[in-house]
């Protein structure tokens, strides 16, 4: 999988907007889960561990009323490719 330039992460904060059941940690690291970046990254980059990772992600997909991980990452690559769509110029 391809992992998502987060240099543009800042451009494309705008995507929140379609989140309003995750707080912005949770956002945060389920986007930039969702774009394919590994939980050990995502813990060196967030200066957290693996395990406080994983405990994000989790309640992200309590929040967001998901049961299994992959399910989560197809409904937030949806939210936000409809979201683009959506704002198209």
């Amino acid at each position: 999988m391809a992992v998502f330039n987060f240099t543009q992460l800042d451009s494309l904060i705008q995507m929140r907007v379609l989140f309003p059941e995750l707080t912005d940690k949770q956002f945060k690291l389920s986007f930039m889960w969702a774009w394919g970046m590994d939980l050990s990254s995502l813990a060196e980059t967030n200066e957290s561990s693996v395990d406080a990772v994983k405990k994000n992600l989790q309640r992200s997909r309590t929040a967001m009323g998901l049961e299994h991980a992959e399910t989560m990452r197809s409904t937030i690559l949806l939210r936000v490719f409809v979201g683009l769509w959506e704002n198209r110029k």
